[in-house]
């Protein structure tokens, strides 16, 4: 069935427009009557309103596209406009003001090459280079760093390396990753098909690599499952640091095994790629760590 989102595409168009360029913008943010816009990983208002019934229309347009509600009962919405915004929308009855609140994300369209992470200095070429090898043959990498930093933009970069002829599984909660491209099919959870379950799927759709948007919980338990059974696989995860990222991500595996072995994840993962944003000046720094190697 196909989803007619034009009335709610336009109604967001409209909101936008007043924010001029949104070059570097990655997320808008609406609450309490105030904007902030997320530029370069940094968070900063705006000095434009948006008003409540503006972003009520924007939800009662997007349900009716859905067949959905949004009020008291059902108070919270999360969609994807395609192909470029991702819109979560929270109803007045669960915010603290009594406000309407959106977040919108706005998704890459275009992957930037780790030849541009070079020239603007996040990377030196040979590491540049190490992460062209590893991508392109079939390595189980994991994308660090915090909220902002480009995890997401970087494992687009990455999937660009990798052969045409490779098929592609990609599972996500919330479809941001935006790829297309030939051989592959992209999946998203919904409260009928849990993110652990389709992870689990995936091993049946002939997969080359799998890509998992993020863990976050317990589904790092299926992911590192497929990894350490031999089947190349990516995914990001919110961590400070390279080391500190496989921690995070062996507590995370224990909330569904709480005996897991820790030297069973060390063997699973190839390459720890994380990073770094200096909120002051945009910058992004790579570093690559490959636990196998040390």
């Amino acid at each position: 069935m196909t989803i007619n989102f034009a009335p709610a595409e336009e109604c967001l168009a409209d909101l936008l427009t007043r924010f001029g360029s949104l070059e570097g913008v990655t997320d808008v943010n609406c609450s309490n009557g105030g904007v902030a816009l997320r530029r370069n990983g940094r968070s900063e208002p705006v000095q434009i309103a948006v008003f409540d019934d503006e972003i009520a229309e924007l939800g009662n347009l997007m349900a009716s596209a859905l067949d959905l509600e949004l009020n008291q009962r059902w108070p919270v919405l999360e969609k994807r406009l395609p192909p470029k915004y991702r819109v979560t929308l929270s109803h007045p009855s669960i915010t603290q003001s009594g406000r309407w609140n959106a977040s919108i994300r706005i998704l890459p369209t275009t992957t930037i090459p780790l030849a541009r992470y070079v020239e603007d200095g996040c990377v030196d070429a040979g590491t540049a280079e190490r992460l062209r090898e590893l991508a392109s043959t079939r390595n189980t990498m994991l994308i660090s760093g915090a909220t902002g930093a480009g995890k997401s933009t970087l494992l687009r970069s990455l999937l660009g390396e990798i052969p045409v002829h490779d098929r592609l599984v990609i599972i996500e909660q919330g479809a941001e990753l935006n790829i297309s491209r030939p051989n592959m099919v992209a999946m998203e959870s919904t409260d009928d098909c849990s993110f652990e379950d389709l992870i689990a799927h995936s091993l049946r759709l002939d997969p080359d690599v799998i890509v998992v948007g993020e863990v976050r919980g317990r589904e790092a338990s299926r992911f590192i499952t497929i990894a350490a059974a031999g089947h190349p696989a990516c995914t990001t995860i919110h961590a400070d640091g390279k080391q500190k990222s496989l921690i995070r991500l062996h507590r995370m595996i224990r909330l569904a095994e709480p005996n897991f072995d820790r030297a069973e994840l060390d063997g699973a993962i190839d390459a720890v790629c994380h990073v770094r944003l200096d909120p002051d000046t945009g910058r992004r720094a790579l570093e690559l760590w490959e636990p196998r190697g040390t």
